[in-house]
């Protein structure tokens, strides 16, 4: 499951952004509807990349950093591929490329640059996330989308809500806990919603897996078509606490 290989890869994480992030009580955490993505049907998965995989084995990773949504990817479905992954920072992209080798295809190109056009070109049906938490942190001033820092997520936002893009069929996105209180948060949900989506939103620690590290993170998960209509599976063992 996506959402789970995420969590075990938090250790291997970038380190390079400030979380600001309060610690909480193990106890204190709350999740919504957790969810784990499953294998889509057959008949939700269209042949639409420029290589002939199926678009929902196909990925972007926005904000990428080092790797960290792509190695759960592979963890979680080993048959997907990152068609092209982009962050800013040169130092994320090499050791990213180092991570994943010569075929690893990731760009330094500023997400805020991005159109849909080049965007539907790329043939992927599932986007990935992990954009800056500063803006939503005590030690960013919680600035929200006033923060320079959050024009990335705004732009894609925009992108999302166009009619212009071929929206994914599948969507994560993790940030840092409180992004469920931003105006980011609101309008990134009320673009994805006006698509078509079906959403789920959570918080989740590592110490739900068993792993010693109390880091709790703001998950988003969306499915569209088909994917959205075969409904979502439940995970017992993370389906806790529900958000209001």
């Amino acid at each position: 499951a996506l959402a789970l290989a995420e969590l075990a890869a938090l250790r291997s994480r970038e380190t390079r952004r400030s979380t600001g992030t309060r610690t909480r009580d193990s106890s204190s955490l709350r999740v919504r509807r957790v969810a784990v993505v499953g294998h889509p049907s057959a008949g939700s998965r269209k042949m639409s990349s420029p290589e002939g995989m199926l678009r929902d084995e196909v990925a972007l990773e926005f904000f990428s950093g080092i790797g960290g949504l792509h190695y759960a990817l592979k963890v979680a479905r080993p048959q997907a591929r990152v068609a092209r992954a982009f962050d800013v920072d040169d130092v994320a992209t090499r050791v990213y490329s180092a991570n994943f080798g010569p075929a690893a295809s990731v760009s330094a190109t500023d997400v805020c640059h991005l159109d849909a056009v080049s965007l539907n070109a790329l043939g992927a049906g599932l986007w990935l996330l992990s954009p800056p938490c500063q803006p939503y942190t005590r030690q960013g001033l919680v600035l929200g989308a006033k923060d320079k820092r959050a024009s990335g997520i705004s732009h894609l936002t925009q992108l999302l809500a166009s009619p212009e893009l071929e929206p994914p069929s599948r969507f994560l996105m993790e940030n840092v806990a409180g992004f469920e209180g931003s105006e980011s948060r609101d309008v990134l949900v009320g673009a994805l919603r006006s698509r078509g989506f079906s959403l789920r939103e959570f918080w989740l620690s590592p110490v739900h897996l068993g792993i010693p590290n109390q880091r709790t993170r703001y998950f988003l998960l969306g499915k569209r078509g088909e994917a959205s209509a075969a409904g979502w599976a439940e995970n017992e063992l993370l389906a806790a606490h529900e958000l209001p």
